[in-house]
């Protein structure tokens, strides 16, 4: 079962949205098992030749796992970072979902002497599944 939430404002006048929505919701199935409640979707972009990291972040929260597909190949140079393993129950989520220190702040926080910050390389269209409580970000060299 897969609950959908409302349509975000990217998708109220496309005219596939509701095969895009069903698209989701199948893919929603084939990868969790368990029930789940759709947030949101939709297309996440960075200007052309963008110098801007994302800060490390959160998406919406603890409980929130994320399926991302690139519509171009991630490279070195333009990929989604996320930092191995969910955190601790011991470190407290920012309000605003940013992590401010980056990877050297939660390792403190999560009283760890290393962590392991991974890069996903791929060719357009994989699916990458984040589980919950994975922290993230879009890089950018």
């Amino acid at each position: 079962m897969c609950l959908l939430g409302a349509y975000s404002e990217t998708f109220l006048n496309i005219e596939q949205k509701d095969a895009m929505a069903a698209w989701v919701k199948s893919l929603i199935s084939e990868f969790y098992t368990e029930p789940r409640q759709i947030v949101s979707f939709g297309f996440i972009h960075s200007p052309k030749k963008s110098k801007r990291d994302q800060p490390w972040h959160l998406d919406y929260g603890h409980q929130v796992s994320n399926l991302f597909i690139p519509l171009n190949e991630l490279t070195i140079q333009n990929s989604t970072q996320f930092i191995r393993g969910p955190l601790s129950k011991s470190t407290r989520m920012p309000e605003s979902n940013n992590f401010p220190l980056g990877p050297n702040g939660i390792m403190k926080s999560e009283g760890k002497k290393w962590l392991e910050v991974v890069q996903i390389v791929c060719k357009p269209f994989m699916i990458l599944k984040l589980h919950c409580s994975i922290v993230h970000r879009g890089n950018f060299l």
